[in-house]
């Protein structure tokens, strides 16, 4: 395995990782749609929290 300062290498492929964080309340679908669409083999792994309508409302009221 080796660490480049964008990339990283496993015997004959390269990979590289996009970590996203504090992004935008709401996340349009066709984001990930766009991301699935591109010619690269991807592995997408999606972390999210889920917050109940009322309470995200009672939130953004504040």
């Amino acid at each position: 395995m080796e660490f480049q300062k964008d990339c990283f290498c496993i015997d004959d492929r390269y990979g590289r990782v996009l970590y996203m964080q504090d992004y935008a309340s709401y996340v349009k679908d066709d984001m990930i749609s766009e991301l699935c669409d591109l010619s690269r083999d991807l592995m997408l792994s999606i972390d999210i929290l889920p917050v109940p309508t009322d309470e995200a409302v009672r939130f953004l009221s504040y």
